[in-house]
């Protein structure tokens, strides 16, 4: 196997790939991703963002990946291959080019965690789930909720850390507000995780204070999803997570979504018994990943 630096590849090698990565997390996960892969290309274009292709004796691509630079440490986007042998070249190129790795992938290459787990790379498995939005359980607010504002980043970013506490990595690596902020700017901005719906997303006050909430975006014209489904340490256990669930999900029936959709960490065993609770359906898997440096 071969590993080239995709920069200097022409746009006509790449779109077949990413097509057909479209077409794969739209038959599996009911999300529409052309305008992420567009975005991809573009940056790939224009300002040179890094990836690796892994091509065979005959040429042939046979898997590739993309990242970012953060410093000494890079957050890959995406691992593709259709062999065990390709997916270690990647993560393999991958490694050298940072002295720490984070990423959130798809999974879309062969023996990706075994790959990972060889070289020290931790990794944690995430549930991709869905349930139609027209059969939500009844549930008594209890709270009153209303729609999400932009004016709430403040304050959301707040409840987010205070909500994750040391668990937020995946989103904020430290759990700082500074992260948390970047990270709402980000789904504001960029359809990495869908195109963020305040019409659909709900939020709980409390004494002028936001205190839980359900951050809703549209992955196409047919699923909307769960981005965040966060509440305080102080309104746990009140019933309010399954009444912003409710909510968020009425209002995308209304809205015409057919689904909603969520990701799940194996680990988070409350959040799994809720959905599963629900009926929530099983559609693919993620995998979140990271080393320190070496």
């Amino acid at each position: 196997m071969t590993l080239l630096e995709w920069g200097g590849l022409r746009a006509e090698t790449l779109w077949p790939l990413y097509r057909a990565e479209q077409s794969r997390w739209r038959a599996a996960l009911a999300w529409d991703t052309a305008t992420i892969w567009a975005t991809i290309e573009s940056a790939r274009v224009t300002w040179g963002l890094p990836g690796l292709v892994c091509c065979d004796t005959a040429g042939d691509i046979r898997g590739w990946t993309y990242f970012l630079r953060h410093g000494d440490r890079i957050e890959i986007g995406g691992v593709v291959s259709d062999s065990r042998e390709a997916t270690e070249a990647l993560v393999d190129g991958a490694r050298r080019q940072g002295a720490g790795i984070d990423g959130f992938v798809f999974g879309g290459a062969v023996g990706l965690n075994d790959a990972l787990s060889a070289r020290g790379i931790s990794c944690d498995r995430y549930s991709y789930l869905v349930h139609p939005t027209n059969r939500v359980p009844f549930q008594r607010p209890g709270h009153a909720l209303r729609p999400w504002k932009t004016h709430d980043v403040a304050a959301t970013a707040a409840l987010l850390r205070e909500a994750y506490g040391d668990g937020g990595q995946l989103f904020a690596r430290e759990g700082t507000i500074a992260e948390w902020r970047t990270y709402l700017d980000q789904l504001l901005s960029y359809a990495g995780c869908g195109i963020l719906r305040p019409d659909l997303s709900r939020i709980v006050e409390v004494d002028g204070r936001v205190t839980a909430l359900a951050l809703v975006t549209s992955l196409g014209t047919d699923t909307a999803h769960l981005a965040q489904l966060a509440v305080g340490p102080g309104m746990r256990r009140s019933g309010i997570a399954r009444a912003l669930l409710a909510e968020a999900m009425k209002a995308a029936h209304a809205a015409g979504f057919a689904q909603m959709s969520l990701l799940v960490s194996e680990a988070n065993a409350p959040a799994r018994g809720l959905y599963e609770t629900w009926g929530f359906a099983e559609r693919g898997e993620f995998t979140s990943l990271r080393s320190e440096q070496t």
